[in-house]
């Protein structure tokens, strides 16, 4: 297993749920 790469899939994983938290954030807060 490259560990390379499984740790730069986590990175995109993390990214991924810190981008759609914020979104979902501004949605509940009315501000789009």
């Amino acid at each position: 297993m490259d560990y390379r790469y499984g740790s730069h899939t986590v990175f995109k994983i993390e990214y991924h749920f810190v981008w759609v938290t914020k979104y979902r954030y501004k949605l509940l807060m009315g501000d789009v």
